[in-house]
């Protein structure tokens, strides 16, 4: 159980962390000092340095917003029958937690940009791309004992395409033309020929184990 004082240090963070997300999505990663993140959260000059030690750590810390609670999209992605909405609602679901910290699709690339200059990035964004694919691989195993996808899906390939499909929705959605629904569509048709139609025989759930 936490003590006050961790409870208390955690939730300053939190504070100092959506203060600096405000920052990074007005003024860009580069532009933003420790001053503006002290003076968006209320704080006196220099002690944001008690919760982290410094710039590069919130940066750190921002880069791993949201992805606890995708990887929990994601594992509760069978909940439903429609496969292919379900791709989608798990977009909106992690946009919309994203958006709820200030992560706007412009900054979440500037974000993305630059972690392929920072080597701490570059690990922290290969470790929850793993994550990610993990969980993601679950579900089409999970999809494939159940049923809903035909047997002969290669179910590592059908996970990174899953996840390419969820970047390209981030991307896309930095276009004022973007509509959700028209790639929705597109899924549908992508996706169709390996959902599995009422009668269609599949092999056997107990022949599906992930790795």
């Amino acid at each position: 159980m936490r003590t006050v004082d961790e409870a208390n240090t955690e939730q300053k963070r939190a504070v100092v962390l959506r203060a600096a997300m405000r920052c990074f999505a007005q003024n860009g990663l580069q532009k933003t000092s420790i001053s503006d993140i002290c003076k968006a959260a209320g704080m006196r000059s220099g002690h944001v340095y008690y919760y982290f030690p410094s710039k590069d750590a919130i940066v750190e810390a921002a880069f791993r917003i949201g992805m606890d609670d995708l990887i929990t999209h994601v594992e509760e992605m069978m909940d439903g029958e429609d496969f292919v909405s379900l791709i989608v609602d798990i977009h909106s679901k992690a946009e919309r937690d994203r958006r709820s910290w200030d992560m706007t699709p412009g900054l979440r690339l500037e974000f993305l940009a630059e972690s392929a200059r920072n080597p701490r990035l570059m690990a922290i964004e290969n470790a929850q791309d793993e994550r990610l694919v993990q969980a993601t691989l679950r579900v089409v195993y999970k999809a494939m004992a159940a049923g809903r996808l035909d047997s002969r899906v290669d179910p590592l390939a059908f996970s990174h395409a899953i996840i390419l499909l969820w970047s390209g929705f981030a991307l896309a959605r930095l276009s004022d033309t973007f509509d959700l629904d028209v790639y929705r569509d597109a899924i549908k048709k992508l996706i169709a020929p390996w959902l599995i139609s009422a009668g269609m025989v599949t092999k056997p759930a107990s022949e599906m184990k992930p790795d």
